[in-house]
């Protein structure tokens, strides 16, 4: 058994008061010192939540279990420190852990929240946390980790973030908390499953590296009712073969900003844009490889802006499979060009879509069900263009509706294709843009479909 003389440099200060209690099971010991002042010290070494549980029978300053409350005659502990490695692990599935009274914890070897059972960690309001060699949040198979910070408190994690491992870990930042991190992986391996979710206005996440969601397992990020996500590198979401990457920013300042943004590397991913949110990217491409399969909504006066490059479906004829549709309301905005690869889709349901340039590949399909989209420069057509039931429906017999205006273009759609009961007769203007006279035809009951050969 280690003693207090054994510690060495985890002696308290000799500013503390002599009055220190010391305790161990299994070989490990925790110190616990105050000051006269009636701040404190706690320091301890590697220590398991087994150890936690002992120190109910040997000292009153743990209250319960499933709580470490650090009181010491009335009096508060300021500072919490662990020198060793730090696992919070219960084989009751019921281990928590709250620093109910610190205003700092230092997790100086790292923090494992879930290693093969079920655990939780809570920073309480007002609280700073930091975790200088990485913080895993469910880490083996069959594991469950869960930490919250509470309004405006903090976490500094400064060599690695993961949530969800291989097992299930949970990250919940609430109203005005802040999370600064390293690389972040959300659902790390095949069988991990992580979800982040920053909720409340002023809560925000920000790491200067890349951030994955769903590296090889499952992934969620949630950025709710303004909460805000920054990266000054790459946030990418469903990375390999396998994995499921999800993203949904709701809410009024809601935010997600990155330097690059890609939705479907290799696996399976959702962006979803909803209720006045805002996504801003440098670059962004969407199902980037053959085996990617995507969706992407943009809805309900949700913005999604991207400065330059924004490709559906890869950066050429590579690419997987993607869908993006801009609902009433949504707004999609692009700097540079908007490409649609492959047999992709991009849906244009009521909302604005404005790009500089715009490339149709030709396997891919437009989908125009009214609104408004303006290239501001060259609009390279070919593929198939869809006009919907509801962009002709209150139309007269010979009226024309404006699918696109656009500065100048290069070739024509492949084939254009309406609902039963119309006839389409497309009318490509030169500098201005193109439109499609709507005829009626009643007795029709198959889709029009007019093709290039037909336009000549």
């Amino acid at each position: 058994m280690r003693t207090m003389q054994s510690m060495g440099s985890l002696m308290p200060p000799s500013s503390l008061s002599s009055k220190a209690s010391a305790f161990s099971a299994d070989g490990k010991t925790i110190a616990v010192a105050m000051d006269q002042e009636g701040g404190g010290l706690v320091r301890f070494l590697s220590v398991s939540s087994d150890v936690l549980s002992d120190t109910k029978k040997n000292n009153p300053t743990v209250d319960n279990i499933a709580r470490f409350d650090l009181l010491r005659n009335d009096q508060v502990a300021s500072i919490v420190e662990a020198v060793g490695p730090v696992t919070i692990d219960d084989e009751n599935d019921a281990r928590s852990l709250t620093i109910e009274h610190a205003n700092e914890t230092v997790f100086h070897a790292g923090v494992t929240v879930g290693e093969q059972r079920s655990a939780t960690f809570v920073a309480p309001e007002h609280s700073r946390v930091e975790s200088q060699r990485g913080l895993t949040i469910g880490r083996r198979d069959g594991s469950t980790g869960r930490v919250e910070l509470a309004s405006r408190s903090t976490l500094n994690e400064m060599s690695g973030l993961v949530v969800g491992d291989a097992g299930h870990g949970t990250l919940m930042i609430a109203d005005a908390a802040r999370v600064d991190c390293a690389l972040g992986s959300v659902g790390q391996e095949a069988t991990g499953v992580g979800e982040i979710t920053v909720v409340g206005n002023g809560a925000e996440l920000h790491t200067p590296v890349e951030i994955m969601v769903g590296e090889n397992g499952k992934g969620t990020l949630n950025l709710w009712q303004g909460g805000c996500l920054t990266s000054d590198d790459t946030l990418s979401a469903g990375i390999r073969v396998g994995s499921v990457g999800e993203l949904n920013v709701t809410g009024d300042k809601s935010s997600l900003e990155c330097k690059l943004l890609c939705v479907g590397h290799s696996g399976m991913a959702q962006l979803k844009l909803d209720n006045s949110a805002i996504l801003r990217t440098g670059e962004a491409f969407f199902a980037r490889l053959p085996s990617a399969e995507v969706q992407l909504s943009v809805s309900n006066g949700a913005r999604f802006v991207c400065e330059g490059i924004c490709a559906i479906g890869g950066s050429n004829t590579a690419g997987g499979s993607a869908s993006a549709v801009v609902d009433a309301g949504g707004q999609m905005s692009v700097g540079g060009s908007l490409m649609v690869w492959n047999w992709d889709v991009l849906r244009l349901d009521g909302g604005t879509i404005e790009t500089e340039s715009l490339v149709v590949d030709a396997r891919a399909r437009i989908e125009f069900c009214g609104g408004t989209l303006a290239v501001g420069g060259l609009a390279d057509l070919a593929g198939l263009l869809y006009v919907g039931e509801a962009a002709v429906e209150n139309a007269v017999d010979g009226s024309r509706v404006r699918v696109m205006t656009y500065a100048r273009s290069e070739g024509s759609f492949e084939t254009i294709e309406g609902p039963p009961g119309v006839r389409l007769e497309p009318i490509y203007m030169a500098g201005q843009g193109l439109d499609v006279v709507i005829y009626r035809d009643q007795e029709s009951t198959q889709p029009s479909v007019v093709t290039r050969f037909d336009v000549e």
